[in-house]
């Protein structure tokens, strides 16, 4: 487990914004001329926090009548180590894929994930994230 790397998220999501999280989107608003992220998932903001290894990639959304929208992914400089945005992580914090799925998503995996499983992704908040990454720090 990389401890100072999952400690600076943890860290950087305790004196975020409420505003500037949202659990289900890895950036849902985008500043094409700041290059930055304004509301994203935990992931969303490694970018702002470790930006020699993740970066915002822009994209325009088609939000229907012809218009379109500046949103962003995220990329890992190791992208090449898969498209797979769980196992990017997996590598980055140098955890275990079912961790990073139990941190990363409110998806049903083996084993359930007792973080926010069943938990509307809408509804997990940044306070969640925090408290799943304080069990991790606290295992070391």
């Amino acid at each position: 487990m990389h401890l100072q790397r999952i400690q600076a998220l943890r860290d950087a999501l305790a004196v975020l914004d409420d505003s500037a999280f949202h659990f289900s989107d890895f950036v849902t608003e985008y500043d094409q001329e700041n290059k930055c992220g304004t509301v994203c998932c935990a992931a969303g903001h490694l970018p702002a926090i470790d930006p020699e290894n993740w970066k915002w990639v822009a994209y325009e959304e088609d939000i229907g009548n012809g218009n379109t929208r500046t949103k962003a992914s995220i990329r890992y400089k190791l992208d090449f180590v898969s498209g797979n945005i769980f196992i990017n992580l997996e590598h980055y914090f140098e955890l275990d894929y079912i961790t990073i799925r139990r941190v990363f998503s409110n998806a049903s995996e083996p084993p359930s994930n007792d973080f926010f499983y069943g938990k509307a992704a809408h509804l997990v908040t940044r306070h969640d994230v925090i408290k799943a990454l304080d069990v991790l720090i606290a295992a070391v």
